[in-house]
Order: structure tokens, then C-alpha cells, then sequence
């Protein structure tokens, strides 16, 4: 869900950009409409020659016309914009788990995490980590299945570092966050499943 809000918020702006266009031209088309309108009034008192007048009336005629088409290719393009919006789903292929494991762990030979130090150390990288982050990382990496819940945060951190309120969501999507960060440089990632539980994984 985070992975596709990113995504979302980049296709949102092509539809918006075709909006705006759609009623800069609406509201120019009524802009000349409404001067036209005047304008006839004051052709009608003979304030205009009728030479003068016949030349406007076509120039006004032309950029109407001009106008609405390029208000119909704007509205065009918006309605494209907003069906790139939808959200298929995306086919998926069965995954052999054991292998995926067995993947992870292959990787995790040339991962230390230096407790005292407060770095990680991946082949010739070395990041320096914030001491809960280094924590977090410690007991993830030598996690059999390389998975924490929200609820063991409690007992790694501090009792109610996650209690199910909006504040709790709200550190681990921090604690999540800074992690994805520490990792950036290395082929591992921090995510989290169905359950909402923190998943140590390779990069796709």
C-alpha cells in the first residue's frame, strides 16, 4: 500500500495538468463570449463601423473556435489521465518461498551488523546507524525468519513503543522508514506484509 501511494500521487499529476487546462479554456471561451456579447451592444447604437465590426466579429469567431477545439482536446486528454488512474491488478506468479528464504539468507553472509559501533557493514559499505535503528537491524538479521511484529517493538524498544493508536502506526512507520533509508545501499529492504509485520527482504 505505501509502494502504491508513491505510484498514485505520480499519475495523479498529468490528470490534474489537464484539468487545469480544461478550465483555463472553459473560462477564456466564456471571457469571449460575454465581450462579444457587449460588443454587439455597442455595434447595434453605431458606436462601431460596420467595416470594424465585420473584421472583429471573424477574429473572435476564429479564437472561439481555436479555443473550444484545444477545451476539447484538454478534456480529452483528462479523461485518459483519470482511466490511467485505475488500479489493475497485477498478475501474479506462483513464488517458491523455501528459495526465497534460502535467497535471503545466502545474501545475509556478507550483512554484519556491529553493535558497538553502530554501523553496518555490507562487503566494502560501511553505514552508520542510529542505535535503535542498529537494534532493530541486530535482532532482525539473527531472526530465524527475519520478521518482527509491531508488538515485539514493545519489548526491543520500550513497553508501548506500539500500543495500536495512531501515535504507535506512526513509529513504526518511522522506524520502518529509517531503516529503508540505512539499507538504501545494500540489496535488502525493509517491508511489511498482510499482517503489518516488519519483513527483512531482498530488493526485486
Amino acid at each position: 500500500m505505501e509502494h502504491m501511494k508513491g505510484c498514485h500521487l505520480k499519475r495523479f499529476f498529468p490528470a490534474l495538468a489537464w484539468g487545469v487546462s480544461c478550465i483555463f479554456f472553459l473560462l477564456v471561451i466564456l471571457f469571449i463570449c460575454y465581450e462579444y456579447i457587449d460588443y454587439r451592444s455597442l455595434c447595434n447604437i453605431g458606436v462601431v463601423d460596420d467595416g470594424i465590426d465585420e473584421l472583429h466579429t471573424t477574429l473572435l469567431s476564429v479564437g472561439a473556435g481555436a479555443l473550444a477545439c484545444l477545451f476539447v482536446i484538454a478534456c480529452v486528454g483528462l479523461v485518459g489521465a483519470l482511466r490511467s488512474l485505475k488500479v489493475r491488478p497485477l498478475k501474479t506468479e506462483p513464488v517458491d518461498a523455501a528459495s526465497v528464504h534460502s535467497d535471503l539468507d545466502a545474501a545475509l553472509q556478507d550483512l554484519q551488523i556491529d553493535k558497538s559501533g553502530r554501523c553496518l557493514v555490507y562487503r566494502q559499505v560501511v553505514i552508520s546507524l542510529s542505535p535503535r535503528v542498529t537494534l532493530f537491524l541486530d535482532v532482525l538479521v539473527r531472526k530465524e525468519n527475519h520478521v518482527l511484529s509491531p508488538e515485539e517493538l514493545n519489548g526491543l524498544f520500550y513497553e508501548g513503543y506500539y500500543d495500536g493508536t495512531e501515535s504507535g502506526h506512526s513509529r513504526v512507520r518511522n522506524i520502518k522508514y529509517k531503516v529503508h533509508i540505512a539499507l538504501q545501499d545494500t540489496p535488502f529492504d525493509v517491508v511489511r506484509d498482510a499482517s503489518g509485520n516488519l519483513c527483512l527482504v531482498l530488493k526485486s
